[in-house]
């Protein structure tokens, strides 16, 4: 990931492990993410309730292992924040790369359905892991 400092082996492999499992789960739900059209039947349509749904989890599912990772590194709050706001972008673009090849009209829906949620969502995870950063640096012995 670029701009993010190297992990060890042993923390790049579990975060590919955490990744993987959850891009099988997306892989094998995205096609049940389409529903029969209402007002054509044959045609096929994005259901933005459950493809975000399973976006979110695809996303925390990568951010939480992830973020897990860096928070063993020692540095301090203004990096890990730093290294959180990196992550959740990359991590966005991993979920809309997920989705292409939908139509126009599915495209604009996961864009504007999906995609807020999977921000809000990535965001509150990001703060509980600075609020984390923020206690651990205030209990820490001042000498």
């Amino acid at each position: 990931m670029a701009d993010l400092p190297e992990l060890p082996a042993e923390a790049r492999r579990r975060i590919g492990t955490a990744a993987e499992k959850a891009r099988i789960r997306i892989r094998a739900e995205q096609k049940r993410f389409l529903r029969e059209n209402a007002f054509h039947p044959h045609k096929q349509e994005l259901d933005p309730e459950r493809s975000a749904r399973m976006s979110v989890n695809y996303a925390l599912a990568v951010f939480q292992p992830t973020a897990a990772e860096y928070w063993n590194l020692r540095t301090d709050y203004e990096a890990f924040r730093g290294w959180l706001a990196r992550l959740i972008e990359e991590i966005r673009g991993d979920v809309e790369r997920k989705w292409q090849g939908l139509n126009v009209e599915d495209q604009m829906t996961f864009e504007a359905v999906c995609l807020p949620k999977i921000k809000d969502a990535l965001r509150g995870e990001r703060d509980k892991w600075l609020l984390r950063r923020l206690i651990k640096r205030r209990q820490k012995p001042r000498s």
